[in-house]
């Protein structure tokens, strides 16, 4: 049976807060070489298997969606009532 493909996740300091990628290399020190990020060592919150990794993959991209489309509404939202308190009409960019 071949080597089953794992997926590493890691912290990240923007939405969604957590990165991932296919298991390149593992190291003695616990850190790992994600796939695709050469020469880049990270230490993992966790490791999954193929097909949860697959989909939590998924998942992670779906909620950055999410996250963005909320966060163009929020920013659209405040512009619009930034004008109204000042009694002035919204202006069309």
């Amino acid at each position: 049976m071949a080597d089953q493909e794992l997926y590493v996740f890691w912290k990240y300091d923007q939405p969604p807060y957590v990165l991932g990628a296919k298991v390149e290399k593992f190291y003695d020190d616990g850190k790992v070489e994600p796939k695709g990020y050469l020469c880049f060592h990270v230490k993992p919150i966790t490791i999954l298997p193929d097909g949860p990794g697959r989909e939590a993959m998924e998942r992670l991209i779906v909620l950055k969606n999410e996250f963005r489309q909320h966060e163009h509404d929020l920013r659209e939202d405040t512009r619009r009532r930034a004008y109204e308190l000042l009694c002035m009409e919204v202006p069309d960019d």
